[in-house]
């Protein structure tokens, strides 16, 4: 029977200075794909190295002992390298077949193939089904055809890199059993860290996947397509009632691109939840022309303690050039709609984007003090591999740094993964330091936060967050460059 063991490539030492508060997720795609192994009889194991306070010796020390036909290793493109150095140490240890997945290798699956030898095969896109056919594959043994099984990328015979069919979408979301949450330490991990205002379990799920909307900044579709595909309703309560049972969860993050995407659905989850009696405190990343006050206050009834919003600018042609669909009116509707409705607010902004000068950057600086969000996290622009912006704009608008750490969001080296053609390192990075001071160090919304804290909980991971960020951000002085 084949044996399969599944890694997640260690991230937060990625963010070395904002470690602390950076958001620490478990593997919900390897925890699909591990329960989907299971369920189907096949021997699996999942690892988080770094929350499992394992090291790569350990880890290497793993494979000699349990000797899985098939080691499985997810990454994104910031936490790469890691996974790297994961399959290197695998095929020293004895692994016959070394898989990445992840949004990175879907989007770089020759790149991949070409320079890490010690990789022998590119999951591209969702991989539960992808997985399962590998290991009814090995398992029959004899030499395989990996051209047979769609959602591929291998090396021929010659060492020639090839593709197997794209594999469709899955459709039915439903059909999938619960993540395999059980080989996870649940209680390490933390969905917003400047968000959660409670010590216990906090979880991440989803309700949906696919955004059908085309922002070019964004890599989420390259693993879960434009076509939303929602789960029955009850199924999503059913799963949040099991977290709640089986680990104690008290806090869930909801991991859809847009969880509000559909309104009348949205609906539906929160007159399910209210008619179970959850008692669960839960946020979700909506769109601000997705949402209005009626269904704030319905979400917040629900459980709802927070909503975030992808703001992205200040500038109305900013947005256009990005397309990402909505307007400065629709964003300040929304941020303050969920304030009426008891919603504490997430905006997100980024710099740096195709058109931005000097100008458009404060103007989003300046939009954010107006919209006065609870939280406000600023960027500069990850152009990441796959995506619209990097396909179009790269070579012309910028270049890209050659070391995949520095396509992180939140800077903490000011090496950025964006070496733009038309505004210079220096500005981006000081317009940053910019952006986190202007809005953090008002004395009003000092004072205005201190009076929303509900808990000494909430209290302690603001000032966690806040001492952070006041150190990377608001204390530090330009460092060179590349």
């Amino acid at each position: 029977m084949t044996k399969t063991l599944l890694i997640k490539a260690p991230y937060l030492e990625v963010y070395k200075g904002l470690d602390e508060v950076a958001t620490n997720q478990a593997p919900l795609g390897l925890a699909y794909i591990a329960a989907v192994l299971r369920e189907a009889g096949y021997a699996v194991n999942l690892i988080d190295p770094e929350n499992q306070n394992m090291t790569y010796d350990d880890v290497a020390s793993l494979i000699r002992n349990e000797k899985p036909d098939i080691v499985g290793i997810s990454a994104a493109t910031a936490n790469f390298v890691n996974a790297v150095k994961l399959a290197k140490l695998a095929k020293e240890a004895g692994a016959p077949l070394v898989v990445a997945g992840g949004i990175h290798a879907t989007s770089l699956p020759d790149e991949v193939l070409d320079r890490h030898p010690e990789i022998d095969i590119v999951v591209i896109g969702e991989g539960e089904q992808t997985m399962l056919d590998l290991c009814k594959a090995v398992e029959g043994g004899g030499e395989i055809d990996y051209s047979a099984i769609p959602g591929l990328a291998f090396r021929g015979s010659t060492g020639e890199i090839k593709k197997s069919p794209r594999r469709p979408l899955l459709m039915d979301l439903d059909s999938l059993p619960f993540p395999a949450r059980d080989f996870l330490p649940m209680k390490k991990y933390n969905v917003q860290i400047h968000l959660s205002s409670v010590r216990g379990v906090k979880a991440t799920m989803i309700s949906s996947r696919g955004c059908p909307n085309h922002c070019i900044f964004c890599a989420a579709h390259l693993t879960m397509g434009h076509r939303y595909r929602p789960r029955n309703v009850e199924a999503v309560v059913d799963e949040m009632e099991h977290l709640i049972r089986d680990y104690k969860a008290e806090y869930i993050q909801f991991y859809d691109d847009t969880f509000t995407i559909d309104y009348e659905r949205t609906v539906r989850i929160c007159n399910a939840i209210i008619k179970r009696g959850l008692k669960v405190k839960w946020f979700a990343h909506a769109r601000v022309n997705t949402v209005d006050e009626d269904l704030l206050r319905l979400m917040k009834r629900a459980g709802c303690t927070h909503v975030s919003f992808g703001i992205e600018s200040g500038n109305q042609t900013i947005l256009r050039n990005i397309r990402k669909g909505t307007t400065l009116d629709q964003a300040r509707k929304a941020v303050k709609a969920s304030q009426r409705a008891g919603l504490k607010t997430l905006s997100t902004f980024m710099i740096g984007n195709p058109g931005e000068t000097p100008e458009t950057i404060k103007d989003t600086i300046d939009f954010a003090v107006e919209l006065n969000s609870d939280i406000a996290v600023f960027s500069i622009m990850v152009p990441l591999p796959g995506t619209e912006v990097y396909n179009k704009y790269k070579g012309v608008l910028f270049d890209t740094s050659l070391d995949w750490t520095d396509f992180k969001t939140l800077l903490t080296t000011n090496r950025l993964a964006l070496i733009s053609k038309t505004l210079t390192h220096e500005m981006l990075v000081s317009s940053l330091h910019t952006a986190w001071k202007r809005f953090y160090l008002r004395p009003g919304y000092l004072i205005r936060q201190l009076f929303r804290m509900r808990s000494l909980a909430e209290f302690s991971y603001y000032i966690q967050g806040g001492v952070n960020v006041f150190r990377e951000y608001l204390l530090t002085r330009m460092k060179p460059s590349h």
